[in-house]
């Protein structure tokens, strides 16, 4: 899912996206043990597989995914994450009870004029097998991890969450209530969302299958993902039930060609639900204090990457740029822009030049967070589907 994807193309920028084809996958040890060889098979044969990949997983994954594995989308990927050109290399096959844990590290090696063969490991991740007759099923390691949880439905959200979390539903009707003025707003059905509640980051993280992530360890360590294709949210315990960052990309799915500053401009304009723990006010101040020790062409905004430990380009420039298209049109140009073809950067440039009449981005910008920064907060109004001032 393309918001989703923001942080994880600043990180994944070294890696070329390819056909999953051709991927080098090998084992540390070779274990002697002829059920783990036939894991390890299969396990080898999904990474490079391109089409019939369903066909290696187990039959309650197919079931309850629709995107099945799990892994290439839960933080972010959008289906991508076999398409980038990792070497796999597997540390582990470890029994657990009748099936097998795989944990695989996903890296590649650098050899350039600065680095001599830098290893950047991108990820280790966990995946099961599952004897199946004479052969194994994969599945998804979140089965495991969440198999002792609690399960609760409100409305139209199923939330799953450890015994160890305050369930709250007063947070949980509301978030339904929240979820239906959405769909008033854009015209769009959610549908029934799963909704996981993990301590951190890194427990959720870790609960999906990620042991280790490249980015992992922020301050805060605070953050949550919408799985488009699953029609899953994965919450933390500090938004707990009612993360409405999250909440609002169930819209995305209605505008499948906007661009990712759009759609990261309207979870952070509603509501004022930022990132990372801060608000959009806060990361506008951290790259405004940022600009005067770096001066920076904002003709250049999508090029603008790390600004802080917390704080990316897009988190800059996403609300502002809502916010505009809102004082001039309001929420029917709002709505036109996400009806246009704009996926790629240089089609939301020109969009914006032309409907905006921007002649210099660097003008915009810096008379757009002057305005934005001294305006209240903004809050959709449940009642009537407009912006109103907190």
């Amino acid at each position: 899912m393309k918001v989703f994807l923001v942080i994880l193309v600043v990180l994944c920028l070294a890696y070329s996206p390819v056909l999953a084809q051709n991927l080098k996958v090998h084992m540390n040890w070779d274990y002697k043990n002829p059920e783990k060889e036939k894991a390890f098979q299969v396990w080898k044969q999904y990474v490079n597989q391109n089409e019939g990949r369903d066909t290696f997983w187990h039959e309650t994954d197919i079931r309850k995914f629709k995107g099945v594995d799990l892994l290439k989308s839960a933080v972010g990927f959008g289906g991508h994450l076999y398409k980038f050109r990792f070497s796999y290399n597997v540390l582990s096959i470890s029994g657990v009870e009748n099936d097998f844990l795989i944990k695989t590290a996903l890296y590649s090696v650098v050899n350039d004029s600065l680095v001599s063969d830098q290893l950047n490991l991108f990820a280790i991740v966990n995946v099961m097998a599952i004897k199946t007759g004479n052969t194994y099923k994969l599945s998804n390691y979140l089965n495991y991890t969440t198999a002792n949880w609690k399960e609760e439905q409100i409305g139209n959200i199923v939330y799953h969450y450890p015994y160890t979390h305050h369930f709250d539903r007063q947070k949980a009707i509301k978030a339904n209530a929240f979820i239906d003025t959405l769909q008033d707003w854009f015209g769009f059905t959610a549908g029934t969302l799963h909704y996981y509640i993990p301590l951190n980051c890194t427990e959720g993280y870790r609960m999906v299958g990620f042991d280790y992530y490249q980015g992992e360890g922020k301050e805060p360590n605070l953050c949550g993902y919408f799985d488009d294709e699953n029609n899953i949210i994965y919450s933390n315990s500090t938004a707990g039930e009612l993360y409405r960052h999250e909440l609002i990309h169930t819209v995305n799915r209605s505008f499948p060609n906007a661009n990712a500053y759009l759609l990261a401009g309207l979870s952070a304009y509603i509501d004022d639900a930022g990132s990372m723990g801060k608000s959009e006010k806060e990361h506008i101040r951290i790259f405004q204090k940022y600009m005067e020790t770096h001066p920076t062409d904002l003709n250049k905004f999508t090029e603008i990457r790390n600004v802080a430990e917390s704080t990316v380009g897009v988190y800059i420039f996403r609300a502002v740029i809502c916010n505009a298209l809102l004082k001039k049109g309001g929420l029917p140009l709002l709505k036109e822009a996400l009806n246009q073809d704009t996926e790629s950067d240089e089609r939301l440039i020109a969009y914006l030049q032309r409907t905006l009449a921007i002649a210099d981005f660097n003008d915009f910008f810096n008379r757009e967070f002057k305005l934005f920064l001294k305006q209240p907060n903004v809050l959709l109004r449940t009642e009537s589907g407009q912006i109103k001032k907190r």
